[in-house]
C-alpha cells in the first residue's frame, strides 16, 4: 500500500507545510514474481519467462535510448526520456495522464506528523484517503 506524510509544524495546525512519500520498501525482481504469481497477474506465463523478461526490456530500453537518442512512450505508462542535469545524464519517467489518473484513485495510508524543531518527525494521527483527497497546504 503506499503511504504518505502529512508534516505538519505543530499539533494544532490546520493545513500541512508538505506532503511526502512515506517509507517504501524497495522490493526485489522475485518480490515482484512471487506477488504476479500470487495474485493471478500472470496467468499464462511461468516464472522463468516473467522473470527473463524483467531483466531483458530494462536493458532493451536503455540500450535503444543511447543507441537513438530517442525517448520512448509505453502507453497508459508515461515517455522514457533522457535527462541532463548538474553534469549528469539519468533517465526521466514523464507520466502519462493515464497514469495519474491511476494514481489518484488508489486508497493510500495518510500518516500524519508533527515536524518538532530537532528534525524528529512524531506521529500524532492517520487515515485512508485517495491522494486528490488530501488536505491542501498552505
Amino acid at each position: 500500500m503506499i503511504r504518505l506524510q502529512e508534516i505538519y509544524d505543530d499539533m494544532d495546525a490546520r493545513r500541512p507545510v508538505r506532503i511526502e512519500t512515506g517509507r517504501q520498501n524497495i522490493a526485489t525482481i522475485r518480490q515482484l514474481v512471487h506477488w504476479a504469481k500470487e495474485n493471478n497477474k500472470t496467468n499464462m506465463l511461468n516464472e522463468e519467462l516473467i522473470r527473463q523478461a524483467l531483466l531483458t526490456i530494462p536493458y532493451l530500453v536503455k540500450e535503444f535510448i543511447k543507441d537513438t537518442g530517442c525517448a520512448l512512450r509505453i502507453d497508459d505508462i508515461g515517455i522514457i526520456k533522457v535527462r541532463y542535469r548538474e553534469g549528469r545524464l539519468s533517465l526521466l519517467l514523464r507520466n502519462d495522464k493515464a497514469l495519474y489518473e491511476d494514481l489518484e484513485n488508489v486508497t493510500c495510508q495518510i500518516d500524519k506528523y508533527y515536524a518538532a524543531p530537532d528534525g524528529t518527525k512524531v506521529r500524532f494521527g492517520g487515515r485512508m484517503a485517495k491522494p486528490k483527497e488530501l488536505m491542501p497546504m498552505k
